[in-house]
């Protein structure tokens, strides 16, 4: 038994001591690699940002919205992350300073209750960040109670991330793709949709409503708001008719109580061209120029 112990002791030691030496050098592996999303979090200093998941990253063309508006744009769109992400992304983002306009394209996944996938899952993308940054522990703990004692283990912080990190440093020169361009990342014009229109007949997601993803959605505006930021909530097209959907009427009413803009540009009849579409709800660079341009004019619009 004495002997057991001795053992376990030694292992947790030599476990410990790796574990930390891991940590101490993917940490500098990591952040020294020009990632969107740590430019997003630790040094983005724009007048615009754009937050939301893919179709933020793939509908807003930040040189276009720049020229436009006269002001530097960043998109800090993120694929497949909700309103709890976003969340943690402003608030860390004010910590540093303060964009004029924060634009944040809403979806059904920051209204619905998802699967896990596009629940709390993906905030794993978030776990290099834990220590550095309160708004970033605040939301990845919603993950877990027990997320604070896994974390303390570097190779659970970087477990998801190793490959990806490794390929970066080894073929992309550190360098993502999406850090350059201003974090835009458009979609091929050769990938559209064919045919007409569609009408919704059933809530994705079971229409099932998240009420706590509803309560970051109000402190996403609030916070907005209390820090004298001009706040938009956006819908992008949709090449389908979403009128009659549980989560448009919820996210109007949210940009009303909180006293933000919303401009649903879900079925503008301009964009409702299935050549402007690579699948139902991304549209492509071709739909992406029209689209900057009209809410550019937006957006200058109501200023």
């Amino acid at each position: 038994m004495v002997l057991f112990a001795k053992n376990m002791i030694l292992f947790l030691l030599i476990f410990f001591a790796i574990d930390s030496l891991f940590g101490i050098v993917f940490d500098k592996i990591f952040f020294v690699q020009k990632r969107k999303l740590t430019y997003a979090i630790e040094q983005s200093n724009e007048s615009l940002l754009i937050l939301g998941s893919s179709r933020a990253q793939h509908h807003y063309n930040s040189q276009i919205l720049a020229d436009s508006l006269g002001l530097s744009v960043y998109n800090a769109g993120v694929s497949g992350q909700n309103i709890y992400f976003h969340y943690a992304l402003l608030k860390s983002v004010l910590y540093r300073y303060k964009p004029q306009i924060v634009l944040l394209e809403v979806f059904d996944i920051d209204i619905y209750k998802t699967p896990s996938g596009w629940n709390t899952d993906k905030l794993s993308a978030l776990y290099p960040y834990y220590y550095r940054d309160t708004a970033v522990k605040e939301i990845v703990d919603l993950r877990s109670p027990f997320e604070p004692y896994i974390l303390t283990s570097n190779f659970v912080r970087y477990n998801s991330q190793i490959p990806y990190t490794l390929s970066l440093a080894l073929f992309y020169k550190n360098t993502e793709i999406s850090y350059t361009n201003m974090g835009y990342m458009p979609i091929d014009v050769e990938k559209h949709l064919t045919g007409e229109l569609a009408n919704i007949v059933e809530e994705k997601y079971g229409g099932v409503i998240d009420y706590n993803k509803i309560y970051y959605l109000r402190k996403f505006a609030q916070l907005c708001r209390l820090n004298g930021i001009r706040c938009i909530f956006a819908i992008s097209p949709i090449f389908e008719n979403i009128s009659t959907m549980k989560y448009l009427s919820i996210i109007k009413n949210v940009a009303n109580e909180c006293g933000i803009e919303f401009y649903d540009f879900s079925n503008e009849s301009v964009l409702m061209n299935p050549e402007y579409f690579k699948d139902i709800v991304h549209i492509n660079d071709n739909g992406v120029d029209l689209y900057t341009s009209k809410i550019a004019c937006k957006i200058m619009r109501y200023k």
